[in-house]
């Protein structure tokens, strides 16, 4: 039976992710979203809607039916699922759209190449039984698979996986695993802005000066992928430094300048070897895998470099030659 003290929500995936990630990680996301969905269902809350997004230039819909189909016949999942097209629309731009598709009261977002732990939807939901929560947030790690997932896990800008649950106050959130009322994303949606990945970090320091509690959920976790490929992984690299100049250059304490660059390449560095040489074993690498990690941070942090100092020269030419 249906409670209806307990909030409506919808759960917003964008499909652009599915494709770098080659589907694997997606069907294994979406079985267990199935599972945690009718978890909470049986619970008493209502039934929620999945929104799908994707360009249909990149994909069709009839692959999207079926690869959800795999994990139950759409009329067999515990929620209304949508797939909707987002012509031309890109990673945030298909964040916006997909939350105006939807009047729940609660919007979550999580991107189809992360796979939650068990209980990552319950902990969520549960964080909003407070008033003062109204954007919440979970721990997003690289899963350290092999040895290029543990080296990424070491050194990139997610933090490696937290053990333990509970509710703390945070200063942002990552886009890929965060949930919030509707009436805050309708008044701070992802702003526009000519970048890869800088709309998160604008919001989060726009929700800061507004004063809008943000949380961070510890025990909703769930696991990225590093890199899929060297394609991949230098394409990320660069689009990373064109977005590290924006950031830099949006906030108010930031150095957006050519000196600050170098700057952050240097302690960008010095944070890789610090964090490698403490974690390494948590990870289960020899400290001979933990040099090569490093070397792995360093190759990736010299094309961060090399992106940035290319848009400090012509500061559209990445935004048209690379895409993430």
């Amino acid at each position: 039976m249906v409670n209806r003290e307990f909030p409506t929500f919808s759960m917003v995936i964008e499909w652009e992710n599915a494709v770098l990630s080659e589907l694997d990680r997606t069907r294994e996301m979406l079985g267990e979203l199935h599972q945690q969905l009718g978890e909470v269902v049986e619970r008493g809350y209502p039934r929620p809607e999945i929104i799908i997004l994707h360009d249909k230039d990149d994909v069709e819909p009839r692959l999207v039916e079926e690869v959800v189909a795999k994990v139950a016949s759409l009329a067999a999942w515990p929620a209304e699922v949508r797939i909707i097209a987002a012509e031309g629309l890109e990673y945030v731009e298909q964040k916006n759209f997909g939350a105006k598709q939807s009047d729940s009261d609660l919007i979550f977002f999580l991107d189809s190449d992360v796979i939650p732990e068990p209980g990552w939807l319950a902990g969520l939901l549960e964080a909003f039984q407070d008033p003062e929560v109204q954007v919440v947030g979970g721990n997003t790690y690289i899963s350290p698979e092999g040895f290029f997932g543990k080296a990424f896990a070491l050194f990139w800008f997610f933090p490696m996986r937290v053990e333990g649950s509970g509710l703390r106050r945070a200063d942002g959130f990552w886009a890929n695993n965060v949930a919030f009322r509707r009436e805050i994303f309708e008044a701070f949606p992802f702003p526009d802005m000519p970048s890869f990945r800088v709309q998160v970090t604008a919001l989060k320091q726009e929700l800061r000066k507004q004063g809008v509690g943000v949380f961070l959920q510890q025990g909703s976790r769930v696991s990225h992928p590093a890199p899929n490929g060297l394609r991949h992984f230098v394409a990320r690299a660069i689009c990373q430094g064109s977005d590290s100049v924006a950031i830099r250059s949006h906030s108010e304490k930031g150095d957006g300048s050519l000196p600050g660059t170098v700057k952050l390449y240097v302690r960008s560095l010095g944070r890789s070897l610090k964090n490698i040489a403490r974690h390494h074993r948590d990870v289960k690498l020899s400290p001979v895998g933990a040099v090569g990690a490093f070397g792995v941070a360093a190759g990736y942090q010299t094309l961060q470099f090399a992106g940035a100092l290319v848009t400090h020269a012509r500061p559209e030419l990445i935004r048209r030659r690379f895409s993430i």
